[in-house]
Parts: C-alpha cells; structure tokens; sequence
C-alpha cells in the first residue's frame, strides 16, 4: 500500500479560529490519498493523525508537516504505518494600525503611527497620502516616528494627512534552500481631522492714569 499527499494548506499566522485550519487539524485524512494503482484497503479501520501533533501556526513560513496512516491489521496481526508529507505555508498575520494613533489626528504635527500584530523580522509597508513608507520590525509592535513620515507630512504643509491609511507585512523565508515572500492580508484605518478646541490666550494690560 502507498499513499501520497493531494493537497497543500494555505494558513494565517496564530489564526487558529479559521474554519479551514480547524477542518484539517481534526481530519488528517482530507489530506492523503492512495496512490494510484495501488492495492484497495480498508478505510473503516484506517486510522491517520498528525505526527507530533496538529501544525503550528505560531511561525511564518513554509512546512513539511507528516500525517501518519495506520492500516488495519494484517494476516499476521501486524498493523502497517506510513509517513505521509503534506506542506503547510503559514503567511503572516494581518497588521493593525492603533486607532488613536489615526483618530482626530490628522492636520496636526509631529504625529507617530504605531501598528500592533506585528511580525519579528518582516517588513511592515504603510500607505499613506500615495506615498508608501516601510520598515523592519524586530517586536510585535512597531512605532513609525515622524521621521519616517517626512516625506508624507513634508507634501502637507508638515502635518498628518487626513484620509485612508493601509498596512500589510511581508517576510521573507528561506525553505530548502528556495527563498519566497509571504504577504499578509491589508487593513485599513481612517486618519480623522483633528477636533481639538482652540485655546486662545489674552494678556491684558491696565492702564493706569
């Protein structure tokens, strides 16, 4: 009896809750197949597993993770098991701005944008006004300061911009000695007008005759 993979899995970095992600973990089977012309068995008492249990989504990268089959008993009481690969790719997970990093901040200086759900070693691209601004990520978190927002607040009269701002992450993995990028999906937040009341200021100078 030989069996194969006939399908790989696409998953989201520390997104367990997915259907698609609790479908697999809880049938391993979905993803093995006999191999054509070999022998029909009996798939009543044929039980598959994930060897070292389900795969991880704790890591961006690409997998080889191993379903087990063990087939029935044999004439001699002897139940046969084999290893089968099944790749798992594990894209990171999709970024978010702070919302009080974007809420009623636009029109004002000086401002910083942080984004949270952040991938150690990938890059981090916000898109804000038309223009693209990147950078590293060595946390969960990442801080873009004024200074990287120069060129985007410098085309604004040196303030934040007021609209849309997108933000994904990308990083780049090395697998068997072939390199790939995986992408994470795109949110987006509003960068709001500044809404602060102004607060004016009189000297007042008394006469004295």
């Amino acid at each position: 009896y030989k069996f194969e993979s006939n399908r790989s899995y696409i998953f989201t970095e520390n997104k367990t809750d997915d259907p698609t992600y609790k479908q697999a973990v809880a049938n391993p089977k979905d993803a093995v197949t006999k191999v054509s012309a070999s022998p029909e068995f009996n798939t009543a008492n044929t039980n598959y597993r994930w060897v070292d249990g389900a795969p991880s989504l704790s890591t961006v990268g690409s997998f080889t993770k191993y379903v087990e089959v063990e087939l029935p008993e044999d004439s001699t009481g002897v139940r046969v098991k084999q290893n089968v690969p099944v790749t798992i790719k594990v894209n990171p997970q999709a970024p978010e701005i702070a919302s009080d990093s974007v809420t009623e901040k636009g029109g004002l200086p000086n401002r910083s944008i942080v984004v949270n759900n952040v991938t150690p070693g990938a890059t981090v691209t916000l898109t804000i006004a038309g223009q693209t601004v990147k950078k590293q990520a060595t946390g969960t978190s990442l801080t873009f300061e004024p200074s990287d927002l120069k060129r985007v607040t410098d085309a604004n009269n040196g303030l934040l911009p007021t609209g849309n701002v997108t933000v994904k992450q990308e990083k780049v993995v090395t697998t068997s000695g072939r390199t790939e990028t995986l992408t994470s999906a795109t949110t987006t937040k509003t960068i709001t007008k500044e809404n602060v009341a102004p607060n004016p200021e009189f000297e007042i100078y008394v006469k004295n005759d």
